[in-house]
Parts: structure tokens; sequence; C-alpha cells
């Protein structure tokens, strides 16, 4: 019968092959002790030669510990190697910022980053969206790497639309997501519309006139008068 024996993490070594074929290998792991088969397994298929195999897994949480076997397919027999514990790290710790400057195709935000628990934050930025749950996917900043408070310029957005926003962090090990704020950034501003009063009290050399700001075009009047 072939033995197997679990050198790291992700790596596990076939000491002896045996003589019946060996049909599949690989890796099963769970959080709560007793990995198997019936767990999150990676397949790596049949083995043909004692030796050292490997494979990545990506589908961990931060800040958990799992439990990890390798295994191989005897015949109709599972046979485990021992069983490994490990941690993963966490990811930075964050919240996003309140929005301000809102106009019509631009707004501030950003986040604060009080932690990034041990891996330094490589990129740290906003991300923004139509839909909640805005991720680096789709429309977001680059502002630098770090902890600490950082500014993001939300831009090319749409006037009158609402928008979703979230501070992140990236290290080694991921990306975090801050709190999710939502944001209007409002109508979008017009010409101003005026018209003009009839002259009266009209003499030789003066006249009287003016004029009614009919609308203000969504943003506030700051000069009025007549031309002549």
């Amino acid at each position: 019968m072939p033995t197997i024996h679990l050198i790291t993490t992700f790596n596990g070594t076939l000491v002896d092959k045996g003589t019946q074929e060996i049909t599949d290998h690989g890796f099963c792991w769970d959080s709560a002790g007793n990995p198997n088969l019936g767990n999150q397994t990676i397949h790596l298929g049949p083995i043909s030669k004692a030796g050292n195999f490997q494979a990545l897994i990506s589908t961990l949480s931060a800040n958990k510990t799992y439990f990890l076997k390798a295994f191989i397919l005897y015949g109709t027999e599972a046979l485990y190697g021992e069983m490994i514990t490990f941690t993963t790290p966490d990811l930075p710790v964050l919240t996003t910022d309140t929005v301000s400057e809102i106009t019509e195709n631009f707004a501030v935000c950003g986040g604060t980053i009080s932690s990034d628990n041990g891996s330094p934050v490589l990129v740290r930025g906003g991300c923004w969206g139509n839909e909640s749950n805005p991720d680096t996917t789709k429309s977001h900043t680059n502002d630098g790497a770090g902890t600490g408070t950082y500014g993001s310029v939300l831009s090319g957005l749409s006037a009158n639309t609402n928008y979703y926003v979230r501070a992140y962090a990236t290290s080694i090990y991921g990306t975090r997501y801050g709190n999710e704020v939502v944001f209007n950034t409002g109508q979008s501003a017009t010409t101003p519309f005026v018209s003009t009063t009839l002259a009266t009290g009209i003499t030789q050399t003066t006249a009287t006139s003016g004029g009614n700001v009919v609308a203000d075009g969504g943003s506030p009047v700051t000069v009025q008068g007549v031309l002549r």
C-alpha cells in the first residue's frame, strides 16, 4: 500500500506508489477539523509515480482556521495524509468616508484604513457604480498605498443619479471593502433664463428698464443687470 506525506499547506509527496493504479490525488480541507472527500476538494487526477505534488487553493476566507489533508484514490479506497492546521491572515480594516463636494459630474469620497493587520496595504481607493456593492472590477480610483485617511475623486458621473460608493484596500492576501455610502449628484445645471421689461420714463438722456430672472438654471445668479 502506498504512503503519502503532507509537507506544506499546499504541497504533498507520494512516497511509495505501490502496485495498484492511483486514479486521483489532491487536497481536501474544511474549517470543522475533519477534512475528507465530502468537503472542499481539489482533484489533480491520476498520478503514475512517486514524488511531490502541489495545488493553489484560492477559495479561502481571511482570518480563518482551516484543516487540510492530502489524499489519493487507490483502487476504490481513499487514503489520506496526516492533517495540518493553518490560519489565513486577516485583511485591512477600513471605513468609507462621507461623500462631499458633490456636483453633477464628480464628487469627493475616500476612506480611513485603521489597520493593515500585519500586511502592508499595496493599493487603496474608492469604487462606485449605479448598483449596490461596487467593487474594483468597475469604476474605481487608485489613491496610493499605506494606512490612514485618504481622498478619492469620483469623476465621470451623470447628473441627477444615485451612486453607491465603497472605499477599498488591497494587500498581498486580497481586497477588503469599507461600508457602502449612497449619494445623488442632483439636477444638471442649465443656462439661466431672463426676460427684459419694457422701458419707461423715457427722456432725451434717460430711461428706466430692467428684467425678470425666470429661472436660475439650477445655480444661484451672482450678477444681474441691464446692457445698453
